[in-house]
């Protein structure tokens, strides 16, 4: 039975935070297993969930804000070490820029060329090298 945001088990209009909705639509067994979210994502596999005041947040960052309980400043983003963009394991993440994930990316994958042709990605590919 899929669990709607504003009702429980019987249909009846509940009061879930956040953190228990993202909890009720994931699976996962250990810490040192992907936590993945069933929710519906983006093309890339990033999942957001609507907090309580309806703004709209991608799990992997809310699952590190609430983990450590420190807000992500602003020049760094929330990175994968498992490549998985649907996970938000806390030890699975951790704070850098995108030029530490393009790196991480390419020592775990051997990816050397941009999937894009635009400008600030060869710039980036470029600053790898």
């Amino acid at each position: 039975m899929t669990i709607y945001y504003g009702q429980n088990q019987l249909g009846r209009i509940s009061s879930l935070n956040v953190l228990e909705r993202l909890w009720l639509n994931s699976f996962g067994d250990t810490d040192e297993d992907c936590w993945i979210c069933t929710l519906k994502g983006s093309d890339a596999g990033h999942i957001r969930i609507r907090l309580d005041d309806k703004k709209r947040m991608m799990v992997h960052r809310l699952a590190y804000e609430a983990h450590y309980a420190e807000p992500i400043p602003k020049d760094m983003q929330v990175n994968h070490h498992c490549d998985n963009p649907s996970c938000f394991n806390p030890k699975h993440l951790y704070l850098g820029t995108q030029l530490d994930n393009m790196r991480d990316r390419l020592k775990r994958t051997g990816y050397t060329m941009p999937k894009k042709n635009n400008i600030r990605t060869i710039k980036i590919y470029k600053r790898i090298r």
